[in-house]
């Protein structure tokens, strides 16, 4: 991850900086319409009606532009905040390796809305805090289901006998 020296600014600073709200609406248009029409992320997001995709990926994105450092990866507080906001997507498998194919369909939806290279570059690094996140939290998650099938098939074993 790249860490600037430059003082990152506030989520609602790069939000103007983008061209407001209904300019970062336009981004997540772009960028659900976009992870539609890739067959690798049909996996996660195949049937989804693009309203919801909207809604999950607004809060997904609204995350993103709050990771302003590093540090705010670290902050065990943070990432149960994030975890929260987004938790249906990671019920629904989303790991840093979607997340990876979706920073490309990010960087397009914001190419496509002409955003000024320095907005653009901490928009990305935000993003890539976020899937940082997702990786820790990912695995937590991951193992938890895990878990939770054992038990259930330890239990559906003990009835059976």
């Amino acid at each position: 991850m790249r860490e600037s020296l430059q003082r990152q600014n506030s989520k609602e600073e790069l939000l103007q900086q983008i061209g407001g709200e209904s300019q970062f609406d336009f981004i997540i248009m772009t960028f659900c319409e976009s992870i539609q029409e890739d067959t690798t992320l049909n996996e996660v997001f195949k049937g989804m009606h693009v309203d919801t995709m909207v809604d999950l990926m607004n809060g997904l994105l609204d995350a993103a532009l709050e990771m302003y450092s590093s540090r705010t990866v670290e902050n065990e507080d943070n990432r149960n905040r994030i975890v929260l906001k987004n938790y249906a997507l990671f019920e629904m498998g989303l790991n840093k390796g979607h997340l990876e194919k979706m920073k490309v369909h990010y960087e397009a939806a914001l190419r496509d809305s002409w955003v000024e290279d320095k907005v653009f570059d901490e928009c990305m690094q935000r993003f890539e805090y976020l899937e940082a996140v997702f990786d820790h939290e990912g695995k937590e998650f991951e193992q938890t289901a895990v878990a939770d099938k054992k038990a259930v098939s330890r239990f559906l074993n003990a009835r059976c006998a």
